[in-house]
């Protein structure tokens, strides 16, 4: 794995914590992390209350 990419990920364990929202946890993986990991895209999906079906987040 190369060193940009462990510095990504380090940097979103660390930022994770202070992520007030779930809204804003999806708005920083989209901002943040794809970019810098060099995703063309990405998708997110939110699992129901009990955890049976999932919806796509529009971000």
């Amino acid at each position: 794995m190369e060193a940009s990419t462990l510095r990504t990920l380090n940097q979103f364990a660390v930022d994770l914590i202070q992520i007030p929202s779930t809204e804003d946890l999806f708005w920083y993986v989209a901002q943040n992390v794809v970019g810098k990991l060099n995703f063309i895209d990405c998708v997110v999906y939110q699992a129901n209350e009990e955890q049976t079906a999932l919806r796509q987040v529009v971000l």
